[in-house]
């Protein structure tokens, strides 16, 4: 397989081995490392500089709430997103996996809901699709429901496991960019 790296414009190469190539920088899948070795967390190519955060298959990026994290946890998450869309021009997807926190207090619903309202316009723009893992079917149901009242500026799916969210996000990714941008009208 062969696809463009979006961000560098250069080519990226999957194998069977699991080794992707970004330009001149190796990283191992299975290891999470660059080809010196250090971690990819470490790297400085990577974008979202937060611990719930993989960047790692750019354009697709993936978030993994903690059911341990605290406010301030999800406020740096989100300070974290907002720096890099503050210099982010290129088309992006997310898998968001909420699928191991419970109940969600009403602060840290007033602080997404910020986030949301600061970054839509963003989003708007560059976001081909968000999949929500959410593995409550009741939480799945109220989800879709606030979906449905107030519908993302993007093009969205609540799934119940990691594997159905990126494999419908990468699927967004690979739409023609005449059909995205007309999506993202919406």
């Amino acid at each position: 397989k062969r696809r463009a790296d979006v961000t560098e414009g250069r080519p990226c190469h999957a194998s069977r081995t699991g080794i992707r190539l970004w330009g001149r920088l190796c990283v191992h899948e299975s290891l999470g490392t660059i080809g010196d070795g250090r971690s990819t967390k470490e790297h400085p190519l990577r974008r979202i500089n937060h611990p719930w955060v993989n960047d790692e298959e750019w354009p697709l990026l993936c978030v993994r709430f903690a059911d341990t994290g605290t406010i301030d946890d999800v406020v740096s998450l989100f300070k974290a997103v907002e720096t890099f869309y503050a210099s982010n021009t290129q088309p992006f997807a997310w898998v968001v996996d909420a699928g191991g926190i419970g109940i969600v207090d009403a602060k840290v619903r007033q602080v997404t809901a910020s986030h949301e309202e600061r970054t839509k316009l963003h989003k708007a723009r560059f976001n081909q699709g968000s999949a929500f893992v959410i593995k409550s079917p009741m939480a799945r149901g109220i989800v879709t429901a606030i979906f449905w009242i107030a519908p993302p500026v993007y093009r969205h799916e609540v799934v119940s496991n990691f594997e159905s969210a990126r494999a419908w996000a990468l699927a967004q990714l690979q739409r023609p960019a005449a059909d995205r941008a007309a999506a993202s009208d919406r």
